[in-house]
């Protein structure tokens, strides 16, 4: 999905952001999230981040916990981009 907003931001906002952490970086210095979000969207990456390099049971049973927190965010995050 990040994907999406990497070229999003390069089709309406020329900007190119090469990474996860710098598209999010970009989202928020053209305002369209928020400063809560932007840190709620760095948190998720990060939480990927971990599962994908370490396994534990406790991380899993952390992240998804946040879940529904970080679906939230990504649909507001799209709502804006229509």
């Amino acid at each position: 999905m990040l994907e999406n907003y990497k070229i999003f931001l390069n089709t309406i906002h020329g900007v190119n952001a090469v990474s996860p952490k710098l598209t999010t970086k970009e989202f928020y210095r053209v305002d369209l999230v928020n400063e809560q979000e932007y840190e709620l969207l760095n948190e998720m990456l990060d939480d990927r981040n971990r599962l994908s390099h370490i396994y534990n049971e406790l991380f899993f049973e952390d992240i998804y916990l946040k879940l529904n927190d970080y679906l939230v965010v990504m649909k507001k995050v799209s709502e804006r981009m229509r």
